[in-house]
């Protein structure tokens, strides 16, 4: 992501002037005055009022990075008990034991996807200010090659002392995971014509030595997620790399965000993920309305063999809910609706919790472990869930930002679904 700069005020301007709500959306942005100027300080030291008290703009960047911060705390220690739960799959290679794996992963999968929502900072792609690229090398969903994994099973090039760091993101991480774990047939993903099926190498595994090896494998994978979640705790933790304080002193001193409203986006960025990530390909690329799959794209779902997708979506629903609304019990705490409510656009802040309440009743409509039934049948349950999530980011992308006069990014700019 290149560096932001102010939008074009005058275009603006020009655009609010005409629209149904212009009355306070002009009244609020920042970047609209009465010669159509733009003036974006570094630091605002504003003081802010919402129905969660008095607040600043830095208060909410520390806000959203606590709630990050707790998040990630939350899932390496899940991690960790992922870990602890395959290694011990792997000694015992009983049907408890991977039962007990299996629930280890579900859960720790629930906290994952819940931060999924919050990639700012070292968890975001190198790109974004602060950004690491720590989440491909812990989840690179949709970058997934079963084939591969499998191939790499037969290899045994999960092995290899650097598989960690120099192993293709598609064939580590909590994608493959899932499939080493969930995979107990005696089939493979590749096709006839690989090399471990025209060889032979894969029929040559009896069922035994395939088990070990997946269980193996999947060790190997997840010590090192679970340790990479535990570096990314450590780069945010006060005592540690202190990532929380290059929020909270945006504009006065951070490293990494030369403004606030540049952190302000780059957190508002990582929430399109429901409108990317989630509508666009965790829903829509399944039922054919996304991308280059236009025929048969049932294959494509998130969770293939868990059937984990239905809770994915809904912890992805909660991490965003916890950054716009609040990280606390019942949405207790700052968010990007109190910052809506600040500038005079708290019914902004309301049609996207009346959006979003769409989006839930039409994820409760499909029973747990149904979601990838019903998006390989392109049901009408499946297509509610699109349309809700449709209009969702369709406010994001038009009157959220606009009031609060931040960039659409990258991946959403061009995309009028």
């Amino acid at each position: 992501m290149k560096p932001r700069s102010p939008r074009s005020a005058p275009v603006v301007c020009a655009a609010l002037a005409s629209a149904a709500l212009a009355s306070y959306l002009l009244a609020a942005s920042p970047g609209c005055d009465s010669e159509g100027s733009s003036r974006q300080p570094a630091s605002d030291p504003t003081t802010l009022v919402s129905d969660a008290g008095s607040f600043t703009r830095s208060t909410l960047l520390g806000a959203f990075g606590q709630c990050a911060l707790d998040g990630y705390r939350k899932t390496a220690q899940k991690s960790a008990l992922l870990a602890e739960a395959v290694r011990q799959h792997e000694s015992e290679q009983s049907a408890a034991s991977l039962t007990a794996a299996r629930t280890a992963f579900a859960d720790a999968m629930v906290d994952y996807q819940r931060i999924e929502v919050m990639q700012f900072g070292p968890l975001a792609k190198k790109v974004a200010p602060g950004g690491e690229g720590i989440r491909d090398l812990v989840y690179a969903w949709p970058n997934v090659n079963r084939c591969l994994v499998d191939e790499t099973l037969v290899a045994r090039g999960y092995e290899a002392a650097d598989f960690a760091a120099k192993g293709a993101v598609n064939t580590r991480g909590l994608a493959a995971v899932e499939y080493l774990l969930w995979n107990e047939g005696a089939t493979n993903a590749c096709a006839d014509t690989s090399a471990i099926n025209a060889g032979g190498t894969w029929q040559a595994l009896e069922a035994g030595e395939l088990s070990r090896r997946r269980a193996a494998y999947a060790r190997v994978v997840v010590e090192d997620v679970a340790a990479r979640l535990g570096a990314l705790v450590q780069k945010w933790e006060p005592g540690g790399g202190n990532f929380l304080a290059e929020l909270e002193s945006a504009g006065t001193g951070s490293r990494h965000y030369g403004s606030q409203q540049l952190a302000l986006n780059s957190v508002m960025d990582a929430l399109f993920y429901v409108d990317v990530e989630l509508k666009d390909e965790k829903v829509g690329r399944p039922l054919a309305l996304t991308g280059s799959c236009t025929i048969d794209c049932g294959d494509q779902v998130e969770a293939l063999h868990s059937k984990l997708g239905r809770a994915h979506l809904a912890a992805n629903l909660a991490g965003f809910r916890a950054i716009f609304f609040g990280c606390g019990e019942g949405g207790a705490g700052l968010g990007f609706d109190d910052l809506l409510e600040g500038v005079g656009a708290a019914r902004v802040a309301t049609s996207v919790h009346a959006a979003l309440a769409e989006v839930d009743a039409a994820l409760s409509a499909i029973p747990e472990q149904k979601l990838e039934d019903e998006l390989r049948a392109k049901s009408a349950a499946a297509r509610t869930l699109h349309d809700a999530l449709r209009k969702l980011g369709g406010l994001l992308k038009t009157e959220v930002v606009t009031v609060l006069n931040l960039e659409l990014p990258g991946r959403v700019e061009g995309d009028n679904d």
